[in-house]
């Protein structure tokens, strides 16, 4: 909460001589930067920015590119992550081919195919996500 150099205590949360400045969540609520003029709002707006930097680098962490760059055995566990997608892709495109593949309620062969596809795909984007959680809560226990 900043007041204006013309602000009397007296006055309570909403003064009509719109002499506070109360901004929550980003949004203003009260006063006007424009009263007291463009510099005395620069000042205000330079002074939050600082306030945002202060409790960004308490508060936030950051990575280097050499948290980046995946070790050995991540890249063997990405390598087989994706070879075992590609097995049961090829399985699935097998069993279409011989005409075995069940067509899923409400759907052609085609889109059922398409959507089974789909789901081991995004099975493995899921499991790089799920493993990329755990090694940052691993770095941060």
């Amino acid at each position: 909460m900043r007041t204006s150099a013309w602000h009397s205590e007296a006055e309570t949360r909403h003064t009509p001589g719109d002499t506070q400045i109360r901004i929550e969540r980003g949004e203003l609520l009260t006063g006007t930067l424009e009263e007291v003029g463009p510099d005395a709002a620069h000042k205000f707006l330079g002074h939050t920015q600082l306030l945002v930097n202060y409790w960004l680098l308490q508060n936030v962490f950051s990575i280097g590119t050499g948290d980046k760059i995946a070790d050995a055995a991540t890249i063997e566990k990405i390598n087989k992550t994706i070879s075992d997608a590609k097995d049961e892709v090829k399985e699935l495109i097998k069993h279409a081919q011989e005409k075995q593949l069940e067509p899923e309620p409400g759907r052609i062969m085609m889109e059922s195919f398409k959507n089974r596809v789909n789901q081991v795909t995004k099975n493995v984007s899921i499991s790089f996500l799920l493993n990329k959680i755990c090694n940052v809560c691993l770095l941060f226990s």
